[in-house]
């Protein structure tokens, strides 16, 4: 297993290849975990293991969940059954909140881009040695049910 390293690599390829096919995907990342963000919880969801600084991380936000009021949202996006065309950014009725309403936030941000049907999302990070904190920014959380999903993974 070491030869790789008399080859002047840093490290092993090989141990690079099984990281990365431990998903059953060859995709150049290999996955961390997967944090479960309950739409209910006012308060930050930390990830288990923290985020190696300098590291190079792929956060992928999936699923929806409910906000009462006939409203379900993504990371970012929201549709209100009853006054919605299509999803949007700002939530229907409720646009006085702003923009964020709804969105997921990793630490501090919501950084997931463009609508999309699959409601999954991709945002790369660098990791800062800390542990990762996301919440659902709402401003009446009893009603809301249901959870979203971060997969992280780390680029190889």
């Amino acid at each position: 297993m070491n030869g790789h390293l008399k080859f002047g690599l840093s490290s092993s390829v090989l141990d690079e290849f099984h990281l990365d096919l431990n998903d059953g995907v060859l995709d150049g990342r290999y996955f961390i975990e997967t944090v479960t963000v309950p739409a209910s919880k006012s308060t930050d969801t930390l990830s288990a293991n923290f985020l190696a600084s300098g590291i190079n991380y792929i956060l992928k936000a999936r699923g929806t969940a409910n906000a009462g009021d006939n409203i379900e949202f993504d990371a970012k996006y929201s549709f209100r059954t009853g006054s919605s065309v299509t999803w949007t950014d700002s939530v229907s009725n409720y646009e006085g909140y702003g923009p964020t309403l709804l969105d997921l936030f990793y630490n501090g941000s919501t950084p997931w881009g463009v609508f999309n049907f699959s409601h999954e999302y991709e945002a790369a990070v660098t990791g800062t040695g800390a542990i990762a904190s996301f919440r659902i920014y709402d401003v009446y959380y009893p009603n809301n049910t249901g959870n979203l999903y971060v997969d992280i993974y780390a680029e190889l």
